[in-house]
């Protein structure tokens, strides 16, 4: 797998994963996912009662102590206040807003060793109702011209 320099990607302003931390609309910090030794999967589409909801897949590829750390303060951030505590999921190579998601579904880790020391592989899902926008087209009026 190739990894991209920030000059390739869709939207190169933004560079890190993060999670966005807001409470009654105000943003009230930011979480910084690692750097390196993660995946991004595709947001996955879901449906469901005729609503559409997009699924986020993370994989860290070895998850120590730092890396369980933030995803405990994301999700007791979350479980503290579900109603007002707010979570939107920045990552690189798309939107600088990112997207508002809960935690979701089953989270999925793997141990390398046959005595489980330290987490191996480990997936995260998140959830979100908010749909990306995709760009409007540019439409004008097609009218005849002519080249002498």
């Amino acid at each position: 797998m190739k990894i991209l320099d920030e000059n390739q990607l869709l939207f190169s302003n933004v560079k890190a994963g993060k999670f966005v931390l807001f409470s009654d609309g105000s943003k009230v910090g930011e979480i910084a996912l690692p750097a390196a030794g993660i995946t991004y999967f595709p947001p996955e589409p879901k449906f469901a009662d005729s609503e559409m909801s997009l699924i986020f897949r993370i994989r860290f590829d070895f998850l120590d102590g730092d890396g369980m750390e933030i995803l405990r303060r994301v999700v007791q951030f979350h479980h503290d206040d579900k109603y007002r505590h707010k979570l939107r999921l920045v990552i690189p190579g798309d939107s600088e807003n990112g997207y508002e998601v809960e935690p979701y579904g089953n989270w999925r880790a793997w141990f390398l060793d046959d005595e489980p020391i330290g987490y191996g592989p480990v997936e995260a899902q998140f959830i979100s109702e908010e749909i990306p926008k995709a760009a409007q087209e540019i439409f004008s009026n097609a009218e005849p011209w002519i080249v002498e």
